[in-house]
């Protein structure tokens, strides 16, 4: 698969998703393929780096993380990289809090490249959409107010952008020559295990006092508005905004 012709008809396909203009029966159908485009390529690259090919080495990078909703934003980061087999932890504010500033991702270096295709993408839409969020009046206690809406929504948002790329990866394995193993090379599915395992073993190193964040309960309504929305969102071209970086957990 040719590195540069295999990215930019992904970011084409994406820009169409991303127009409001296109259907969105036809956007859904363009992420769908983009998703699988560079699922697919994520798999070309480890298979060519296995072959000796080309160098695709373990790497981390540290991402800057925007208020407001900083930790909801950095757990999008997460739900991008982990499906893409790389690691994400968040690093809170001086002086505590819940304030998120930035974020580390280890990972191959191919794998890195797609999660900041991709969570660029998907933070700008997430973003774009939650200036207009609002609780429905008849189905969300009002105390709780716009802000514990919003928070519950990209809760919701995030955890289908997890599941969307967690089939569109298992669906490349299972799709890919690779996979039925031989004498010489290692089936896909196996391939892949190693190397995530030694991307576990990177970071271990180097966050070995790291924790992982405690689950909260959403309110169910906002939770299942950002869950369609993110059932609906384009999952990659990507503007690269400098400043936001890419990924975390």
């Amino acid at each position: 698969m040719d590195e540069d012709k295999a990215l930019r008809r992904a970011r084409g396909l994406l820009a169409k998703a991303e127009d409001w203009a296109t259907p969105e029966p036809e956007r859904e159908a363009l992420t769908e393929k983009a998703m699988a485009l560079i699922a697919a390529y994520g798999i070309d690259r480890a298979r060519l780096a296995h072959a000796g090919k080309i160098q695709d080495r373990i790497s981390h990078i540290r991402v800057s993380i925007d208020s407001p909703y900083s930790k909801p934003k950095g757990q999008l980061l997460w739900a991008v990289a982990d499906p893409l087999r790389c690691k994400a932890v968040l690093h809170t504010a001086r002086g505590g809090g819940h304030r998120v500033d930035s974020a580390t991702v280890v990972g191959y270096q191919s794998d890195l490249e797609r999660v900041q295709l991709l969570y660029t993408s998907l933070l700008l839409q997430a973003v774009n959409q939650l200036k207009d969020v609002r609780p429905d009046p008849d189905a969300w206690y009002e105390d709780d107010g716009v802000r514990a809406y919003r928070t519950a929504w990209l809760a919701g948002f995030r955890s289908s952008v997890h599941q969307r790329l967690t089939a569109a990866e298992q669906s490349a394995v299972d799709a890919d020559p690779g996979e039925t193993g031989s004498t010489v090379e290692p089936g896909t599915a196996l391939m892949l295990v190693d190397r995530k395992a030694q991307v576990d073993a990177f970071y271990a190193d180097l966050f070995p006092d790291a924790k992982t964040i405690r689950r909260r309960r959403f309110n169910a309504s906002a939770y299942s508005d950002g869950h369609r929305a993110g059932e609906r969102a384009d999952l990659g071209s990507a503007k690269v905004d400098g400043r936001r970086g890419v990924i975390e957990r």
